[in-house]
């Protein structure tokens, strides 16, 4: 037994020592565990594929940026050991990571990303799926509906949803800029997040431990927004009416002042329906 971990030691060793050599002399390498320690290459591969009208994820260890450009194409960059897997069936992109993925040695410091292009002025049916441990970017995307789960950070620019959904995160931040929501229901945890330059029309944002701010935003039809500890701020709203109440906080409505409830105009078409728990709810232009 003794021998067996004294050898396992010095090929760790060995292995180590070739890896920090051919980093140094400027290869794209990883020291790696899977069925034994093994060198490992990173890719960066850009593949085209056939049309698609909609996108599922199941990815973990990758930053994904979907946007739009000129064509329908995926690029990876990351381990050759751990390539995710990429296929179009009946119209439909799915990504998956690889079933066995190895331990890395800390011998890479390059991000692995996964780069989705849609060609500009397309309307994706659906955006669904979940992503592990990174970011999840979207960038001008039309999409009827969307079901997205992260534990990471959700950052969208000009993301357009028709139809409805949900999207959730944990551990991270939404950030929404220059986007239209229709029936999206938005649940964070453990996070902020933030509108700006936005629309949403009726749909939820729920919120626990942290901030929950939202810039020049347009709320269409009713708009629930919730936190639990934590705050709700919002400045220059389009919108007409507001029921606002806070346990274990204050409310502030430009310029008027009420420690638990304030209404204004409640019985409006367009409205904020806003709640907080151990938290306050300032609105002003």
């Amino acid at each position: 037994m003794k021998k067996t971990i004294i050898i396992g030691a010095i090929i760790f060793i060995i292995g180590a020592i070739l890896a920090f050599i051919g980093l140094s002399n400027g290869a794209s390498t990883s020291l790696v565990w899977q069925n034994g320690l093994k060198i490992d290459r990173r890719i960066n591969q850009t593949k085209q594929v056939s049309k698609f009208n909609s996108i599922h994820l199941d990815t973990n260890n990758y930053e994904v940026k979907i946007k739009s450009g000129t064509n329908y194409s995926v690029e990876v960059k990351g381990s050759k050991m751990d390539k995710p897997k990429v296929a179009v069936s009946h119209k439909a992109l799915t990504i998956e990571s690889a079933e066995n993925e190895s331990g890395t040695f800390g011998f890479n410091d390059h991000d692995n990303e996964i780069i989705i292009t849609v060609p500009n002025g397309t309307k994706l049916d659906d955006v669904t799926g979940s992503t592990n441990y990174y970011e999840l970017e979207i960038n001008n995307i039309t999409a009827n509906n969307i079901n997205l789960d992260t534990d990471s950070s959700l950052d969208a620019n000009n993301l357009i949803v028709t139809g409805g959904g949900h999207i959730t995160s944990t551990n991270g931040e939404i950030d929404l800029e220059n986007s239209n929501l229709t029936n999206v229901n938005i649940k964070q945890t453990n996070g902020s997040v933030s509108a700006e330059n936005s629309t949403f029309t009726s749909g939820r944002i729920e919120n626990e431990n942290g901030s929950l701010e939202l810039d020049d935003v347009t709320f269409n039809q009713t708009v629930t927004l919730s936190n639990d500890n934590g705050k709700i701020e919002i400045e220059n709203p389009i919108t007409e009416g507001y029921q606002l109440t806070s346990t274990n906080g204050s409310i502030h409505l430009f310029g008027n002042h009420q420690s638990s409830n304030l209404n204004q105009n409640e019985n409006a078409t367009n409205k904020i329906v806003a709640t907080t728990t151990n938290g306050k709810i300032e609105i002003s232009n």
